[in-house]
């Protein structure tokens, strides 16, 4: 049998520490709303040519 390990938690010493930041009474000044992305592409390719597709040029033909 595994002994409990215990974690200690040191409080920061920073004077602008924000300690509620990860709260959920934070509200973003940004917007999050998805726009779609028209590229005019059309997305037929399957299997193979899909990965050959998404592949950097470097990695050669």
């Amino acid at each position: 049998m595994k002994k409990a390990r215990r974690r200690v938690v040191r409080l920061s010493d920073a004077e602008d520490y924000d300690r509620k930041a990860d709260t959920a009474e934070f509200v973003s000044a940004i917007p999050d709303v998805a726009v779609p992305l028209e590229d005019g592409e059309e997305d037929q390719l399957q299997g193979l040519a899909f990965w050959k597709d998404q592949m950097p040029p470097h990695y050669g033909s």
